[in-house]
């Protein structure tokens, strides 16, 4: 029997790093990233954040970089972009499934604990 998977929703845009970086002049060196990677390339950073989505609901901010996603890095075995295996690791989540986003901001480390919702429309007018 197959299970139907729903479209799981986090409620944030995201991209490389090093695209943001280059242009806002942020020290990003303090990043403690896994072996293999750099700041620049180990996580995803959160360019929009939608209201009552539940990545604002966690407390997750504009600018905040996503180092893992229920203990697994945004490294794997293909040496696909981080942006590539976030998108992946979310996409293997089901909907109403409590994951922890391990988060990079202000020089701090933080554990974010988030429910991914279901997507049922997009709606870019409502980004914070």
């Amino acid at each position: 029997k197959k299970i139907k998977k729903e479209k799981r929703w986090i409620g944030i845009k995201y991209e490389e790093i090093n695209s943001i970086f280059s242009e806002k002049k942020i020290d990003i060196s303090s990043i403690n990233c896994p072996k293999n990677t750099t700041p620049w390339t180990c996580g995803v950073i959160v360019k929009r954040v939608y209201k009552d989505s539940p990545a604002d609901k966690a407390g997750i901010k504009v600018d905040d970089i996503i180092l893992e996603y229920n203990g697994k890095t945004m490294k794997d075995s293909t040496n696909a972009v981080a942006s590539v295996v976030f998108e992946t690791l979310v996409d293997d989540t089901f909907a109403g499934q409590e994951v922890s986003l391990k988060i990079w901001r202000n020089k701090e480390e933080l554990i974010k604990k988030i429910t991914l919702g279901k997507l049922e429309k997009r709606l870019d007018h409502n980004a914070r």
